[in-house]
């Protein structure tokens, strides 16, 4: 918490015996000092102590209450650790991708890192340089078949471990407590949704049966068809989420902004966007960036009041030796995003190149879902079920353990309720389908290449100078 300002992280109230409530009292700057947050019986999921406005307007609690009913059965004080400030200054590029969205923090000329978001109970990981996701210690409360995870009771982002390709993935989708079908009847006001209470992010390896029931995705740009024209007030809620856990960790492990130091953000976007789209998403940004101000209890604003690039020139690296010719390619879940750029050499300047193309990811798992038979039996009934499924399988155990195995049986998810292929014939389709379309990047990006060259670098180099040639 940042205790200039009374402001508090992710404080919930959650109690994994049911017929315990929870009371919870916290710091109230603009009180008396102190205010009881009292729950309800019919209360039964983890919620926010106090949020409005768009923000976490709740103190650091200092202390517990337990009843049943009217009955006091403890008091239980909290330790409070102040954090420590930091002298360095802090930027954060966020990459909001289609499929997944990551982070990482430059702190002054000294330090750049990922933002892992490591779970505090993580084996071998020092309990200051975690974020606590979870409020029971007790593992099989939360992970048994009936314990909190899976009952939809405690959502914040639940994981045991961060390993391997899953570490700092957050997937850019939005879990609702309820079905999806059911909150879309009520017509809800989005931006009045709160944390917890109403959705989630979920993490990159939540897998349950009624996935496809409480995801909304796709709503990174306006093409969604299920919140038709509501697709800004997904994005600020996803992103209100994002930016507050991003930077609990950040405070974690480095302290927060000392005095007026503000936080600067930098976020990306896909070259082709229109216009107009790129304008709305600034206006969505810094709606985002106010919140997280009065959350935090600190400043946050857009890198020199701009903060936005296309995701092409944002990837650009070079060498300092002329004749290296470098290609970077950023294969997202919406689009493949290409720069192409040339190392100067004496009396020679070459120009950038950037393009993008809807290749992402998502591509390939629409055609495989949407194509009957390239999946096996059992999956869902209609392609936006399968696609869900697919996507949930593909972030918890990759395409390989579904095509890419040749034994007789390839792998099951019990969580979603499917399995693999019984044989190895039975994946070919799908093989054949991935087959192509990595035929179909690869052909894009050698076509790219091809023009440059022809284009910008051969015209201007002597003979001998295409001797030096590198691709990169």
């Amino acid at each position: 918490f940042h205790s200039l300002d009374w402001r508090a992280y992710y404080v919930y109230q959650h109690c994994t015996d049911r017929r315990v409530r929870i009371d919870a009292l916290w710091l109230n700057k603009e009180g008396s000092g102190a205010t009881l947050s009292r729950t309800k019986a019919e209360d039964e999921r983890s919620y926010p102590v106090r949020f409005s406005e768009r923000a976490h307007a709740g103190g650091p609690p200092v202390a517990l209450c337990a009843r049943k009913q009217d009955e006091e059965i403890g008091l239980y004080l909290v330790q409070l650790d102040p954090l420590s400030e930091s002298p360095d200054r802090m930027h954060v590029g966020i990459d909001f991708g289609t499929s997944h969205t990551t982070a990482a923090v430059q702190l002054g000329d000294r330090t750049k890192e990922s933002v892992d978001l490591t779970p505090e109970l993580s084996s071998g990981t020092a309990k200051s340089a975690a974020l606590t996701v979870h409020v029971s210690e007790d593992m099989r409360h939360v992970k048994d078949p009936g314990g909190a995870l899976s009952q939809g009771t405690w959502f914040p982002r639940y994981v045991e471990e961060t390993v391997g390709d899953l570490k700092g993935l957050w997937p850019s989708e939005i879990l609702t407590l309820e079905e999806v079908a059911s909150v879309k009847r009520r017509e809800p006001e989005i931006l009045d949704w709160q944390p917890v209470r109403d959705y989630v992010i979920p993490p990159a390896g939540v897998l349950r049966k009624d996935l496809a029931k409480h995801i909304i995705a796709n709503f990174k740009w306006n093409t969604s068809q299920e919140f038709q024209g509501r697709e800004s007030d997904l994005r600020r809620i996803y992103l209100d989420r994002l930016v507050e856990q991003t930077l609990a960790e950040v405070f974690a492990r480095h302290g927060r902004p000392s005095g007026n130091d503000e936080v600067q953000f930098t976020f990306t976007y896909p070259l082709r966007t229109a216009t107009k789209d790129v304008k709305e998403y600034e206006g969505t940004l810094r709606g985002v960036l106010k919140d997280g101000s009065r959350s935090l209890g600190c400043r946050l604003k857009l890198h020199a009041d701009v903060g936005l690039f296309d995701e092409s020139n944002a990837t650009r690296v070079g060498t300092n030796r002329f004749g290296d010719v470098t290609m970077v390619g950023d294969l997202g879940g919406g689009t493949l995003d290409l720069i192409i750029s040339a190392q100067d050499g004496s009396g020679l300047a070459f120009k950038d190149t950037a393009d993008s193309a809807k290749l992402g990811g998502n591509v390939l798992l629409k055609v495989i879902a949407d194509r009957e038979g390239a999946l096996p039996p059992g999956w869902g009934a209609d392609p936006d079920t399968r696609l869900t499924q697919l996507a949930a399988w593909v972030r918890a155990k990759g395409l390989p353990a579904l095509f890419g195995v040749e034994e007789a049986r390839i792998g099951e998810c019990a969580e979603l309720g499917v399995r693999g292929f019984d044989d190895a014939l039975g994946p070919s389709e799908g093989r054949e389908i991935i087959g192509r379309y990595f035929f179909l990047v690869g052909e894009f990006m050698a076509r790219s290449l091809t023009a440059y060259l022809a284009r910008h670098w051969l015209p201007k180099v002597t003979d001998k100078d295409r001797d030096s040639l590198r691709i990169r």
